[in-house]
């Protein structure tokens, strides 16, 4: 009798030994999954805040009193590029698939805010004009935990993704400029025909005679 207890109670000890390895092994993969989807958060957070800086960047080189509107939109272009061939950026975010994040200019390069999020914000004194960057967090989407699966599983499309953009004011072109002053001057002719000399713009100058300060 005394052996037939000794004996279940070293089985049953032995059952407990294996709750506790069980339990051991859980509470591991729980910390390292939780662990993890913290650090994702965080990079991909660090990562859409150096994304908006880019796309500020490249708007603020768009805004930019150029020849004509293609230049303007040629010089956003090249900032982007020139951003992002850096070293220590180029790493990590990368405009094509295979890395950590990824970034993709959208066109046009030259939207304005009104087209972008429509609303009451009509007035033209308040149009914005900028870029727009879809900021993709590769790590964030593919990531996969193991008994758990990948956060992304059942998701909506776009899971992981999100639109990223800088609207600033814009200045007048050249050729904007040239021809506001030709439709001002028309005007003038037409209330005031004692005006005999209109100035002459050639829209091939960069600079042109203003009778004050232009546009």
């Amino acid at each position: 009798m005394k052996f037939s207890q000794e004996f279940s109670k070293k089985i049953k000890d032995k059952k407990e030994k294996g709750f506790l390895t069980l339990d051991f092994i859980f509470s591991i993969l729980a910390i390292y999954s939780i662990s993890m989807v913290f650090v994702l958060l965080a990079m991909t957070l660090m990562f859409s805040t150096i994304t908006q800086y880019v796309s500020f960047s490249v708007s603020r080189a768009h805004i930019s009193g150029h020849i004509d509107r293609v230049r303007q939109q040629q010089v956003a272009g090249l900032q982007y590029q020139n951003i992002m061939s850096q070293p220590g950026l180029s790493a990590l975010l990368k405009m094509t698939d295979g890395g950590w994040f990824k970034v993709e200019l959208q066109d046009p390069i030259g939207r304005n805010v009104i087209d972008e999020f429509p609303g009451d914000s009509g007035s033209s004194n308040q149009i914005g004009y900028g870029v727009q960057i879809r900021y993709t967090s590769n790590i964030l989407k593919n990531f996969s935990l193991p008994l758990i699966g990948s956060p992304s599983d059942g998701a909506e499309d776009g899971f992981g993704s999100a639109n990223i953009s800088s609207f600033l004011y814009r200045e007048s072109t050249t050729v904007e400029c040239i021809n506001f002053n030709k439709s001002r001057w028309k005007v003038l002719e037409e209330k005031f025909p004692q005006i005999t000399v209109m100035p002459q713009y050639d829209s091939g100058k960069a600079y042109g005679d203003s009778a004050d300060n232009g546009c």
